[in-house]
């Protein structure tokens, strides 16, 4: 074997020529905290010239406060991680879907790869597959692919914050475009038509309420009686009741969609029905004494006082629906008819916003796009009638 040589390397750290004639560069780049020893890294070459000028830019960038060095870590290996340890201000629910994304698309497809090796071609490689089905005939929505995509950037962005990753591998992909759904409000007859139906209905007033507040089913079944002021006219939506999806069928009460409590000014209409309703209770819990169950307060309640389930409002909505001949229409829709009521009624997209629980004015706006164009088909032809009238056409 050929004889080392070492000597000092311009910039700091050592250059040497090792026997297999490879040049070696030895830098430091801290101090072990658990043995207070320095932690040395090496960088190899087939020329010296090579060796010296990387050298010369990683002892720069230490200098510099810039230096990165890569984790050697499994993507797999920090997904694990991540979920264990990183998600713990999620709401379970969530925190059930992400794993779920995790272990049945990110680790079996990315999972082995080393996140110092991770490139944003294998995320863009990822992604166009889940789209376009592994043999190109199909696969995922692109709804779907975009949260996948979402659940990965987000553990990867935690990982550059620990800095196991210089930047985010999953910033610029390009992700299939997704599909607008449509939305499919009642229109005026139908809405009457619709409350004729549920007239002394055991659910009317959750009906009611979810037709002329806009709120959210999870919202409906989670509102209790300390959140409504019959004094001022409010309602404080800051909760939603939610099934976990563990299979145990147990529900929890979480905060409202967006993490945003709101406040909501509802028709008298609503507030007196609402009055009605919990003076019934009140009656309903004076004859079944001990056994009335309903220690949190719910508004919603079947006759024993418990909470009513997602799936019992839909199965009695769902019936309503169908006898009145739109089988299609989803209890969903009763928000989106809200929507569309306030906008054509000339509310200020501002309020409706803030009533909805939306991030944004502009999000409301897209999202009822529909019921916006329809106005200024409206408003276009109240301004022709007023031409024609001051012309004296």
């Amino acid at each position: 074997m050929a004889k080392k040589t070492t000597r000092s390397a311009a910039g700091g750290g050592t250059l040497r020529k090792r026997g297999d004639s490879r040049w070696e560069a030895r830098y430091t780049v801290g101090v072990d905290p658990a043995t207070g020893k320095q932690i040395q890294k090496s960088i190899y070459g087939k020329t010296q010239k090579e060796v010296r000028e990387q050298l010369r830019k990683i002892t720069s960038e230490i200098d510099e406060g810039s230096y990165f060095e890569p984790s050697n870590m499994a993507l797999g290996d920090w997904l694990d991680i991540w979920m264990k340890d990183y998600l713990k201000d999620v709401k379970p629910r969530t925190v059930n879907s992400y794993c779920s994304t995790v272990r049945n698309h990110i680790k079996p497809a990315l999972g082995r790869i080393r996140l110092k090796a991770l490139t944003p071609v294998h995320i863009q490689m990822f992604t166009n597959e889940l789209y376009e089905g592994e043999d190109g005939d199909g696969g995922l929505s692109a709804k779907t692919v975009h949260n996948i995509h979402g659940v990965l950037h987000r553990a990867l962005q935690d990982a550059v914050c620990i800095g196991y990753l210089k930047f985010n591998v999953a910033d610029n992909t390009k992700l299939p475009r997704k599909q607008k759904a449509e939305i499919h409000p009642m229109d005026k007859d139908d809405v009457a038509r619709f409350l004729k139906k549920i007239e002394g209905h055991e659910f009317e007033t959750l009906f009611r309420v979810a037709l002329f507040t806009g709120m959210r089913q999870g919202e409906l079944l989670g509102l209790t009686w300390d959140s409504i002021n019959f004094v001022n006219g409010t309602i404080t939506v800051s909760k939603q009741l939610q099934r976990e999806r563990d299979g145990s069928g147990e529900y929890s009460l979480i905060t409202p969609k967006n993490n945003k409590a709101r406040t909501l000014t509802p028709a008298r209409d609503i507030l007196i029905r609402l009055l009605k309703l919990q003076t019934q209770q009140m009656e309903q819990r004076l004859i079944l004494g001990d056994a009335w169950d309903n220690p949190k307060g719910f508004v919603f309640v079947n006759e024993w006082g418990h909470h009513l389930s997602a799936q019992t409002v839909y199965l009695k909505f769902k019936k309503v629906m169908e006898e009145m001949g739109l089988p299609d229409f989803r209890f969903h829709d009763l928000r989106h008819t809200y929507a569309v009521m306030p906008l054509q009624a000339g509310d200020d997209i501002k309020t409706l916003q803030e009533n909805l629980g939306h991030h944004t004015a502009s999000f409301t706006l897209e999202t009822y796009a529909h019921a916006t164009a329809s106005m200024k088909r409206e408003s276009s032809e109240r301004m022709d009638r007023l031409i024609q009238s001051v012309s004296g056409l």
